[in-house]
């Protein structure tokens, strides 16, 4: 998510759009195998659901008709996405020069203890 939205960023004045998709389960073939040898193509349901392809399909293009990079097909709260992105933020502002002070203090400790 974060590579798209950064690359999405860096075209926006662009004719490219871009767009990550996080479907979930969706109800395809592929789940249905274990990977070693190909499925039928039936179309199934799992036991657990799914959304339908089709499904996935128009909330992907409808977001990205309205300029949203991050398609969650089934999120019923579009602020999820934007408290992810903060998040990320802070992760990545936390990345400085300097250990922080808890694990200072525990490697500290264990070089004593050893």
């Amino acid at each position: 998510m974060t590579f798209t939205r950064t690359l999405a960023a860096e075209l926006s004045g662009t004719p490219v759009r871009l767009q990550v998709v996080c479907p979930g389960l969706t109800a395809t073939e592929f789940h249905l195998g274990d990977g070693a040898t190909p499925v039928s193509g039936e179309r199934r349901t799992h036991d657990e659901g799914g959304m339908p392809p089709e499904d996935v399909v128009t909330a992907s293009l409808a977001a990205l008709d309205t300029g949203e990079v991050v398609c969650v097909p089934g999120l019923t709260d579009p602020e999820a996405v934007t408290r992810l992105a903060t998040a990320e933020l802070d992760l990545r502002r936390g990345s400085g020069g300097r250990v922080a002070a808890r694990y200072r203090e525990a490697g500290a400790e264990a070089r004593e203890a050893s």
